[in-house]
């Protein structure tokens, strides 16, 4: 399935500029999250119409190969399916470093298991961050009496329990 219709690629060709080898492209671009848009009408993300300026086709999404969402250099931007797409950032979700910090929207959670229970102790900026909040937890924690309606306050701060990682 195609997403959104993108304008002509003469149009493009006629009104706008890109430089490949530095990934500029001309007219008044701007940020949301982390992607540059450009409005022509409407918002367009800038790597799609690059897309269209080059090959004069209408991208599924657009993936940036080195994971810098600015950096539309032609040689960083390939066109894959969405599913391929999602398979890639999951891969790199799922690599992380250290053993128990996971990336999601809100940013790195680091979980550890307490009285063999998983918990969540944070959100962290960083995975590094995580992990140093990980090292820190005490060693020695109190065994917790607890069952599937329990909610574990550590450090006055309610964690939530996923009743399902009993181990």
């Amino acid at each position: 399935m195609l997403c959104k219709y993108l304008p002509p690629q003469e149009y493009l060709l006629a009104n706008f500029k890109y430089n490949a080898e530095t990934g500029e492209f001309s007219g008044n671009t701007f940020l949301i999250g982390n992607y540059l848009y450009i409005n022509i009408g409407e918002n367009f993300l800038v790597s799609r119409l690059i897309w269209r300026y080059m090959t004069g086709d209408n991208p599924h999404t657009i993936d940036h190969i080195n994971g810098h969402y600015k950096d539309n250099h032609w040689e960083n931007l390939q066109n894959v399916s969405p599913t391929e797409h999602g398979n890639k950032h999951k891969e790199q979700i799922d690599k992380c470093i250290y053993p128990g910090i996971y990336r999601t929207l809100e940013g790195w959670k680091a979980f550890v298991k307490i009285n063999y229970i998983t918990v969540c102790i944070g959100v962290y900026t960083c995975p590094h961050k995580a992990r140093q909040a990980q090292l820190r937890r005490p060693r020695e924690t109190q065994p917790l009496i607890v069952n599937k309606e329990t909610t574990i306050y550590i450090d006055s701060k309610v964690i939530e329990q996923d009743a399902r990682r009993f181990v």
